[in-house]
């Protein structure tokens, strides 16, 4: 739903909004690679975070899918600067769960880190306090943030095709086919 909202606002600019949607996937990389380099570098040192955003850079199919404006890079850029933010303050919520709900809603996939997140903070909430109550309470905040972009992603499905799992259907379909 994300990719389908942005690319009608960059439907305003005419025919040069291909142009604006790759060079914005372009920039989804910078941001990935520098992402990948902030990541290990705070896990481990510059060093490493230089080797990691080098591999990053060296492996062609990621440019290339940049190049093509495939929604995989920004979901990618996403998903490591949620990690980013939770490393330099862990169970941090906030930053983490926008960025993880954004990458929700450009890949499914991101729902299971949702879930998994929202697990990690009530889990972090009980080993601090010892209260399960309280890590209960995290938990169901938790899950209540983590089904936002689910349900928007079947809304929207719903509204365009009457099916609210068409996306996950009809994309299954779609990769099989393709082998």
């Amino acid at each position: 739903p994300l990719a389908v909202v942005f690319g009608a606002f960059l439907s305003l600019f005419g025919r040069g909004a291909d142009r604006i949607m790759v060079f914005c996937t372009l920039v989804s990389f910078v941001l990935l690679a520098a992402g990948m380099y902030r990541f290990a570098r705070l896990l481990f040192t510059p060093a490493v975070g230089l080797v990691a955003a080098a591999v990053l850079c060296t492996r062609l199919d990621f440019p290339f899918l940049a190049a093509r404006a495939y929604i995989d890079i920004p979901y990618l850029a996403l998903i490591i600067w949620a990690l980013v933010f939770e490393v330099q303050k862990p169970g941090r919520g906030g930053v983490v769960w926008v960025m993880l709900l954004a990458a929700g809603l450009l890949r499914p996939e991101a729902w299971l880190l949702l879930g998994f997140y929202g697990t990690w903070l009530a889990y972090r909430e009980w080993r601090a306090t010892g209260s399960s109550s309280g890590a209960f309470r995290v938990l169901l905040r938790s899950a209540l943030i983590s089904s936002v972009a689910p349900l928007i992603w079947c809304a929207s499905d719903f509204l365009a095709t009457g099916d609210p799992l068409f996306s996950l259907t009809h994309t299954s379909a779609f990769a099989e086919e393709l082998g």
